[in-house]
């Protein structure tokens, strides 16, 4: 006796075989995306925290001190409260200081790494190579530790008190030095130079300055400190 294939079971075949393409479909485009995402990465980041962050630059001779902060030469303006500050934008909220609602990378950067992107980043934008000054960094560090001792920036006051003994500034032998300091954002080296420290223009001003030879860069918990010197 011989059996005749039905229609039904050809047509189950059909639509098992049909299975296996929409089902091997599937696992390609999962490939696919899992291969785009490493391409592309993602990252999250916890909800907005501000911080704040200073800036300033001063100028020394032998005879007398002259200080010039940025953030003077413009008009005085009205503090904006921080809970209605915009996501992501600096924004300036007293006469020396900048606010900016940020999320967090997993570590804070190291002060090799923020040296590192500081002179990328100077490369990019046609400014001169910093070199590291130990001076420069002693005094950067004590001011990043004091920084996360009061758990903010203190508009360049140790800054400029420090500067106002000679033999201090006899110490660090520059005559041109500035600062940007900042306190609450846990980023890595990269996002502290391009894009806190570049959210305004009185900070990139400072840290783009073709002036500089040198610099010094202290961490304290979430405190940095970069002190520029000619």
């Amino acid at each position: 006796m011989t059996r005749k294939r039905t229609g039904s079971g050809l047509l189950r075949k059909i639509r098992f075989a049909g299975f296996i393409f929409v089902f091997y479909l599937f696992l390609l485009s999962m490939v696919t995306y899992k291969l785009e995402s490493l391409k592309n990465p993602t990252y999250t980041v916890p909800l907005p925290s501000p911080g704040s962050k200073n800036a300033s630059i001063r100028n020394i001779n032998a005879n007398s001190y002259s200080d010039t902060v940025y953030q003077e030469q413009v008009p005085k303006i009205t503090p904006i409260p921080t809970s209605s500050a915009p996501w992501g934008v600096a924004t300036q909220i007293d006469a020396h200081t900048w606010t900016m609602k940020v999320g967090s990378d997993s570590r804070m950067a190291t002060p090799k790494e923020i040296l590192d992107a500081l002179n990328h980043y100077r490369s990019v934008h046609g400014s001169g190579y910093l070199a590291w000054d130990n001076n420069l960094a002693a005094f950067a560090q004590q001011r990043a530790d004091y920084f996360n001792q009061i758990k903010g920036t203190d508009e360049h006051a140790g800054f400029n008190s420090y500067l106002d003994n000679p033999e201090n500034v006899r110490q660090l032998n520059f005559y041109t030095l500035g600062e940007n300091s900042s306190y609450g954002f846990q980023l890595l080296g990269v996002h502290i130079i391009e894009w806190l420290y570049a959210g305004d223009a009185a900070h990139n001003s400072n840290q783009l300055n073709p002036m500089w030879t040198h610099v010094g860069i202290g961490v304290s918990g979430t405190a940095t400190d970069l002190i520029f010197g000619k």
